[in-house]
C-alpha cells in the first residue's frame, strides 16, 4: 500500500469524519454518476463489433421470387418461380450459388438448376486481402482501446485536477479563518494597551483595519470554497459528503522525488507511442489494399446445370458440367486512383506524426521533471520561510509588548507570516498537479487508481 498516497493527495487528516470525500470515494462516484465518464465507455460496444461491421458479410442469403402472367388474348396463363441461395466464403475469397428455376408457359415448360463455384485469382486471390482487411481492423480494435484508456486516464486527470483545486481552495479557507482569529487577537491586544494609554488611537484603528482586510481575504476565500464545492457536488452528484473536516497543513503525496522520477516509463511501452504505431501499420495496409483495389477481376468459374424441360414438344434433360474465366477490367477508375493516393498521404502522416509524438513527449517530460525538482526545491524554501518568519514574528509580539516596536513593524511581519504560509500551499498545489501530470505523461495513473482504490 505504500503508492497509496500518490492519489491520496493529502497526509492522513487529524480529525477525519465519515462524511468526509476522499479521493477513493471521489473516483467511485464519478464513476457512478459523471455523464462524461459514462459517455467514454459507451465506446465499449462499439469497438466490440467493429471487425464484424466492416468486413464483407458472412451471412446466408436466400432469395425467392414468383410471378404470374395473364393473357388478354387467349385464356392460357404463365408462371415463373425462382429460388435462389448464396454465400460468400470470405476468408478464402470464394462464392457460392444455387439457383432453381420454374417456367409455366403454353408452349413451353422449364425446370432449370444451376450450381455455380467462383473463385478470384488476382485481386483478392484466395481472400488475401480480406485477410489483409481482418489483420488492419483487429489493429484497429487494439488501436481504440489504447485510446479509450488514454481518454480515461486524461479525464481521471482532469477531475483530480478539480479536486486538488477543490481542497487548497478548502485549506486557504481555514487558514484565512486562522489569519483573522490572529488579527483579532491582535486588535484585542491594541484595545487593551490604547485603554491603558499605551498605544495610540492610530493603533487601534491600524489593529482594525487589519481584521477588516483579514476578513475581506476570509469573504473572498470562502466564497472560492463554495465555488468549488458547488463544482465537484455537480460532478459527483451527492451532498452529504462535502462537509469537511479539518485536516493537516500539508497534502503531499507520500513518496520521494528521486522514487517519483524512477516511475519513468520507456517510449515505445507508452499508450500514444503504441497507437501511432498501430496507425502507421493500419495505413501501410489500406494503402496496400488500395492499390490492390485498381486491379483487374479474373474469376475462376466453376459450374453444374442440370435442365429437365420441354419446348415445343422436345423434351429437354441434360446434365452439363461448366468451367470458365471472367474478366473485368475497370477503365478510368478516378476514384480507385483517388483513394490510392489518399491512403499513401495518411501512411505519410502517420510517419510524420510517429516523429512528432516521439518529439513532444521528450520535451514534455523533461519539463515536467524539471518542474517537479524546481516546486520541490521551492517547498523547502518555503518551509523554511514560515519557521523563520514565526520566529521572528513571537520576538516582535514580545518587543512590541515591551513598547520596543511600532505597531507598523508588527503588522508588516504578520503580514509576512500570512502571505508565506498562503504562498506554500499554492506552490504545494503546483507540486501536486506536476506530479498528476507525471503520472498520466507515463501512463502511471490509471494503474495505480486500478490497483490501490
Amino acid at each position: 500500500m505504500k503508492y497509496l498516497s500518490l492519489l491520496l493527495f493529502f497526509i492522513s487528516y487529524s480529525a477525519l469524519s465519515n462524511e468526509s470525500l476522499t479521493v477513493e470515494k471521489f473516483v467511485q462516484l464519478i464513476e457512478k454518476n459523471d455523464p462524461e465518464y459514462l459517455k467514454i465507455f459507451s465506446e465499449d460496444k462499439k469497438i466490440e463489433n467493429l471487425i464484424d461491421s466492416e468486413l464483407p458479410s458472412r451471412k446466408w442469403e436466400l432469395s425467392v421470387s414468383q410471378e404470374k402472367g395473364y393473357s388478354s388474348d387467349n385464356n392460357s396463363d404463365t408462371s415463373v418461380l425462382q429460388g435462389e441461395i448464396t454465400k460468400e466464403i470470405i476468408e478464402t475469397g470464394t462464392a457460392l450459388s444455387v439457383n432453381h428455376t420454374k417456367t409455366r408457359r403454353p408452349d413451353r415448360r422449364e425446370d432449370v438448376t444451376e450450381l455455380r463455384v467462383e473463385q478470384n485469382l488476382l485481386k483478392n486471390v484466395f481472400g488475401r486481402d480480406v485477410r489483409l482487411q481482418k489483420e488492419g481492423l483487429k489493429e484497429q480494435v487494439s488501436k481504440e482501446k489504447l485510446q479509450l484508456e488514454e481518454r480515461y486516464e486524461g479525464y481521471l486527470q482532469e477531475r483530480l485536477l478539480l479536486f486538488l483545486d477543490y481542497k487548497k481552495s478548502f485549506l486557504d479557507y481555514k487558514l484565512a479563518e486562522q489569519i483573522h482569529s490572529e488579527a483579532l487577537k491582535l486588535k484585542k491586544n491594541v484595545y487593551q494597551k490604547y485603554r491603558s494609554k499605551i498605544a495610540t488611537k492610530t493603533d487601534f484603528n491600524r489593529s482594525e483595519l487589519l481584521v477588516l482586510l483579514r476578513e475581506e481575504d476570509l469573504l473572498s476565500k470562502k466564497r472560492v470554497y463554495n465555488s468549488r464545492k458547488n463544482e465537484i457536488q455537480n460532478i459527483v452528484g451527492e451532498t452529504f459528503l462535502l462537509d469537511q473536516p479539518d485536516i493537516s497543513k500539508e497534502f503531499v503525496f507520500n513518496i520521494g522525488i528521486d522514487q517519483l522520477i524512477k516511475l519513468q516509463n520507456k517510449q515505445t511501452d507508452l499508450r500514444d507511442w503504441k497507437v501511432v504505431d498501430l496507425k502507421e501499420k493500419i495505413a501501410q495496409k489500406d494503402y496496400t489494399l488500395s492499390k490492390r483495389n485498381r486491379y483487374p477481376e479474373v474469376n475462376f468459374i466453376a459450374g453444374f446445370n442440370r435442365d429437365d424441360s420441354s419446348r415445343f414438344s422436345s423434351n429437354i434433360n441434360r446434365d452439363e458440367t461448366v468451367v470458365g474465366l471472367e474478366l473485368i477490367v475497370p477503365l478510368g477508375d478516378s476514384q480507385a486512383k483517388a483513394n490510392e493516393e489518399i491512403a499513401s498521404v495518411n501512411l505519410y502522416q502517420t510517419e510524420i506524426e510517429k516523429r512528432m509524438i516521439q518529439n513532444d513527449w521528450n520535451r514534455t517530460c523533461d519539463e515536467t521533471k524539471t518542474q517537479l525538482l524546481h516546486f520541490k526545491k521551492v517547498l523547502d524554501v518555503d518551509k523554511k520561510k514560515i519557521l523563520v518568519t514565526e520566529k521572528i514574528l513571537k520576538e516582535e509580539e514580545r518587543r512590541y509588548g515591551y513598547g520596543r516596536i511600532e505597531l507598523d513593524s508588527l503588522i508588516e511581519i504578520k503580514n509576512d507570516y500570512a502571505s508565506y504560509r498562503l504562498q506554500y500551499q499554492a506552490d504545494l498545489l503546483e507540486f501536486n498537479k506536476y506530479i498528476l501530470t507525471w503520472l498520466a505523461l507515463n501512463d502511471k495513473l490509471v494503474h495505480y487508481k486500478e490497483k490501490y482504490l
